[in-house]
């Protein structure tokens, strides 16, 4: 980012630091290379990247959340588990004990 707040600085575009710039995804250095969000006074190119990536990221974390489902519930399993035999154990010693 600071290369491209060093290039608006300098009179530069936005378009050459994003090209160069891993950070951005590709698509979004495709719209400002297009130099649409750089010479239009609306900005209509750089106002639709956030709705258009959104989709995308919204599939990303739904794909990551049904991964981390299952594996949370047999950690949260293996905890109540490990309670119950933590609170039941004493008892069973204490029960042979007294036979």
């Amino acid at each position: 980012m600071e290369d491209v707040y060093a290039s608006v600085q300098r009179g530069g575009t936005l378009a050459h630091p994003i090209e160069e710039n891993s950070v951005f995804p590709p698509m979004v250095g495709h719209m400002v290379v297009g130099r649409r969000g750089d010479r239009s006074a609306r900005g209509t190119c750089s106002a639709r990247s956030p709705t258009s990536t959104r989709p995308r990221s919204t599939s990303k974390v739904k794909a990551l959340t049904a991964l981390i489902e299952p594996l949370m519930i047999v950690v949260v399993g293996g905890m109540v588990g490990f309670i119950v035999i933590a609170m039941y154990l004493p008892l069973f010693s204490l029960y042979d004990k007294i036979q």
